[in-house]
C-alpha cells in the first residue's frame, strides 16, 4: 500500500518538503511507478484532511489512479495526527465524497477504511 498524500501538485503543502528538496517529491512519484510495475498486489490510499484537502483535489488524485486499481479514503483523525493545529471546523463527508468518485470514476475501486 502507499499514501498518495495530496495532488502531485500540492504535495508538498502536505509533506512539508522544503523548496530546496522538491527532488523528494519526484522520489514518491518514482515509488508509486514502482510500485505500479512491480508485479506485486497494491493499493492507493489518502487520509482526508478537511483543513488540507478539497473535493477537487482528491478527483485529481483520483484521475491519476488507474482502472482496476483500488484506493481508499481514509477519514483523518485529529487525535492521530502529528500536526497540530489543524482547523477542526471544516468536514469533507466522506461516503458522500466515494459516491460522487465511483460516479466520475467508475472503473477504479473506492472504499472507505
Amino acid at each position: 500500500a502507499m499514501d498518495i498524500k495530496h495532488t502531485w501538485e500540492k504535495y508538498q503543502e502536505i509533506a512539508n518538503v522544503e523548496s530546496g528538496k522538491m527532488y523528494l517529491l519526484e522520489n514518491v512519484r518514482k515509488t508509486a511507478e514502482l510500485l505500479r510495475y512491480s508485479g506485486k498486489g497494491y493499493e492507493w490510499r489518502t487520509t482526508v484532511f478537511p483543513s488540507v484537502h478539497t473535493k477537487e483535489d482528491i478527483e485529481d488524485i483520483v484521475s491519476w489512479i488507474r482502472p482496476g486499481e483500488t484506493y481508499f479514503l481514509q477519514q483523518m483523525r485529529y487525535e492521530k495526527t502529528l500536526r497540530k493545529g489543524l482547523d477542526q471546523s471544516r468536514t469533507i463527508d466522506i461516503p458522500t465524497l466515494r459516491d460522487n468518485l465511483q460516479r466520475s470514476f467508475p472503473r477504479v475501486k473506492i472504499a472507505i477504511r
